[in-house]
């Protein structure tokens, strides 16, 4: 997933803790040059399985990947990521 910050059209969505907290360990997964890597031509991509990002989620109320799909489907509906396959 590669991310893409769009605030205006970020500020027509109400984002929750759950899916900031996300976007948040996303960013700093990326960061730290986690997960894994491919490269098309001159673009880089990083991959970011579910299970490495629920590892790294710090929050109580946050435990099913079936959240975490839906916070995904989200932050890709509000333009914060893209998603390719």
């Amino acid at each position: 997933m590669i991310i893409v910050i769009d605030t205006d059209e970020a500020l027509n969505f109400s984002l929750s803790i759950q899916d900031c907290a996300v976007l948040d360990v996303m960013r700093k997964l990326i960061a730290d040059d986690k997960g894994a890597t491919e490269t098309h031509g001159n673009r880089t991509y990083k991959w970011l399985s579910n299970q490495l990002i629920l590892n790294h989620v710090q929050c109580a109320t946050f435990t099913t990947p079936r959240q975490l799909s839906n916070i995904i489907a989200k932050l890709i509906a509000c333009g914060l990521i893209l998603k390719r396959s």
